[in-house]
């Protein structure tokens, strides 16, 4: 009985643990890098900004934007390949609540992130550390 406790909680925290780490990929390293793909300069990216677009890659930002301004999902389909659609991706998105609403949902996941490590150990450094970083975001 007692190996079964054992290998039901240990089940339990491997999936804990899973899940942390989707949830931090999803905050710390995709959305993060798609709103800073945006709102920096190639110098502090250390790569060329909106190196995404660019390469043909739909970040969220984008996909947020395409909410209010259609015209966007013809760049997208053609992957940003005629001329002048990178600069005029770019200018939707600024004019749109796209880069805003890719930080809430990185911060979203940093909380989610923050409350899955609390819930295997309570009151875990780690818990304080992502609460603090998504208050960043």
């Amino acid at each position: 009985m007692l190996r079964a406790g054992i290998s039901c909680l240990f089940c339990h925290f491997l999936w804990q643990v899973t899940r942390l780490s989707l949830l931090i990929d999803l905050s710390i390293l995709q959305f993060i890098d798609d709103v800073l793909d945006f709102t920096s300069s190639s110098g502090e990216l250390g790569k060329p900004n909106l190196n995404d677009i660019k390469s043909g890659v739909v970040t969220a930002p984008v996909l947020y934007a395409a909410e209010q301004h259609p015209e966007l999902i013809d760049m997208i389909q053609r992957k940003f390949k005629a001329d002048g659609d990178v600069s005029r991706a770019n200018e939707l998105v600024f004019d749109s609540n796209g880069i805003e609403r890719t930080r809430e949902m990185a911060e979203k996941h940093c909380m989610l992130a923050a409350q899955t490590v609390c819930s295997f150990v309570p009151m875990a450094s780690v818990g304080i550390c992502l609460r603090c970083m998504a208050a960043q975001v």
